[in-house]
């Protein structure tokens, strides 16, 4: 699902060998997985979630977590949440540190 101003990309060099992978069709956000061929096994994730979000987001990221923790021992996330992370007082910032504390 694309939404206005929203989307996800990730650029890379031939010299690093990535393989994209899919773990589930979200429509609540936007992601790229992409798995990095390296000493440790890598997965860098790329992912946009709309200011007008789906109630749905923290139970598709909780499952995205849950799948990537098993199967990789570094996950690097970045993109755009349109959270902020740092208001305290922000359910949406409670519930994304929650769950990052979980995994």
């Amino acid at each position: 699902m694309l939404w206005k101003g929203g989307g996800v990309a990730t650029p890379f060099n031939s010299v690093y060998q990535c393989k994209e992978l899919s773990y589930w069709k979200s429509d609540s956000s936007e992601y790229i997985a992409m798995q990095l061929r390296s000493s440790c096994q890598t997965l860098l994730v790329t992912a946009y979630r709309p200011p007008k979000y789906s109630t749905h987001f923290f139970d598709d990221f909780a499952t995205l977590l849950s799948a990537v923790c098993i199967d990789f021992s570094c996950v690097a996330i970045v993109g755009d949440y349109n959270i902020h992370i740092d208001n305290s007082e922000d359910s949406s910032a409670k519930e994304s540190l929650n769950i990052l504390e979980d995994f």
